[in-house]
C-alpha cells in the first residue's frame, strides 16, 4: 500500500466514523493497522471505534500503545471515555 493509498484508507474511515459506520471505520483501520503498524492516528482511532462499539476492553489494550505518542490530554479524555463504556 502506497503512502497515498494509505492516506485515503485512512480518511475513508474517518468518514464511516463521523457518520456512525464504526464497524466500517474499524475494518479499514484493521487493514492500515496491519500495513502500518504503530501508528498513533490509527491506534488512537482504533480505539475510538472500540469504544462506540462497546469493547472497552479492545480499546484499553490500545492505550500502551499511544502512551507517550499522545499529549497527557488526549489520554485522559480517551481513558474517560473508556471508563464511561
Amino acid at each position: 500500500m502506497t503512502n497515498e493509498e494509505a492516506k485515503q484508507v485512512y480518511y475513508d474511515a474517518l468518514g464511516h466514523y463521523k457518520s456512525g459506520g464504526f464497524e466500517a471505520a474499524l475494518e479499514l483501520l484493521d487493514k492500515l493497522d496491519g500495513e502500518r503498524p504503530n501508528s498513533r492516528n490509527v491506534t488512537y482511532q482504533r480505539a475510538l471505534c472500540f469504544v462506540r462499539l462497546g469493547q472497552p476492553d479492545a480499546a484499553q489494550a490500545c492505550c500502551p500503545k499511544l502512551e507517550g505518542k499522545l499529549g497527557p490530554e488526549k489520554m485522559q479524555e480517551l481513558n474517560a471515555m473508556i471508563g464511561a463504556t
